[in-house]
């Protein structure tokens, strides 16, 4: 192909496309211009290739005055920096239709001390409303998962004022024992969604944060005289609310179990919970206290039959071992 033909070709092209194909020039006296503009220009802009060919103001008027700073600042940017040019912004026709533009060029310095780019703009508008309406219906949705998640608060915590009302009225003590275990339970999800709540509705929890807050709460209602060391380490990991709920069920029945059954009315008590991230995708919860390990009333009991059902759940290993002491160890995927 001739270059004459070439040269038709690529004009052909540029004025069926709607793609805008530009040059842009700024002078060391300070002006601006558009040299040359594709014959798409003034269906996008409102304003013909002529009035751009020695000054760019014609088109500024047209520029969304919201994004108007933003634009002329990545100019300047570019030609301070002698780099490529790339921006999106907002243009307003005489109709007042408003269209979303997004535009790119590369930079190069001429021999008259001007700074020029080459480039295209095109109409992106369909593209940003569907990402307009797109957040709209998230934040919709996250609205909607908050407010759920206050119901689900509210109703948890009037459950714990009725197992309250119930407990103080029993009159027997395996009863009182028993709704004391329940109330620890739903108190272990309350906590759950209270650290969910600060991060605007998101699924996971940050474990060492939601553990720390959790394992005194625990432990400080089963402890009458405080006599309990209580070691937490937990990895700096973020962990699915649904498996983190379950751990939180499982490390409750676990210190419950220790605090009931494993440990003598003197000497020191240790509960120690290690969270760790083991690599590969994998995490492993370790519970350990140096009592007298498992009695054959803990052994069969509820809490370890809801701690197997529970690691079951969540597709975990589980794995439990009555020397000096009970440890409870769970290994699990944490889901990507």
């Amino acid at each position: 192909m001739k270059p004459h033909e070439a040269s038709d070709v690529l004009t052909s092209i540029a004025r069926s496309s709607s793609i805008v194909f530009f040059r842009f020039e700024s002078h060391s006296d300070g002006t601006m211009c558009l040299p040359y503009v594709s014959d798409s220009f003034e269906a996008v802009f409102g304003v013909s290739p002529n009035e751009v060919q020695t000054d760019i103001r014609p088109v500024l008027t047209h520029v969304h005055p919201d994004d108007l700073p933003g634009l002329l600042d990545s100019i300047s940017s570019s030609i301070s920096s002698k780099q490529d040019w790339q921006h999106e912004f907002r243009v307003r026709s005489e109709d007042g239709t408003v269209r979303w533009i997004a535009g790119q060029s590369r930079y190069t310095e001429t021999a008259l001390h001007a700074f020029r780019f080459d480039g295209h703009m095109v109409d992106v508008t369909r593209q940003r409303e569907r990402e307009l309406r797109l957040q709209d219906e998230l934040s919709q949705s996250d609205l909607r998962l908050q407010e759920l998640a206050h119901r689900v608060k509210n109703n948890m915590a009037t459950v714990l004022s009725l197992l309250e009302l119930q407990r103080s009225t029993a009159t027997s003590a395996e009863t009182r024992q028993s709704l004391e275990a329940a109330q620890n339970r739903v108190r272990a999800v309350l906590l759950l969604y209270q650290e969910l709540e600060p991060a605007g509705g998101t699924t996971r929890v940050k474990a060492d944060a939601y553990l720390h807050r959790l394992l005194p709460q625990v432990v400080g209602g089963l402890a009458q005289d405080g006599s309990v060391e209580l070691d937490v380490r937990v990895d700096p990991v973020h962990i699915d609310s649904g498996i983190m709920s379950a751990l939180a069920l499982i490390i409750n029945e676990s210190v419950t179990n220790a605090m009931k059954y494993a440990f003598d009315s003197h000497g020191t008590r240790r509960i120690g919970v290690r969270l760790q991230n083991t690599g590969h995708g994998r995490l492993k919860l370790s519970i350990q206290d140096n009592g007298r390990g498992f009695t054959e009333h803990s052994r069969d009991g509820f809490g370890l039959t809801l701690i197997r059902s529970l690691s079951e759940q969540i597709n975990a290993e589980l794995s439990i071992r009555t020397e000096s002491g009970t440890s409870v160890e769970l290994e699990f995927d944490e889901p990507a």
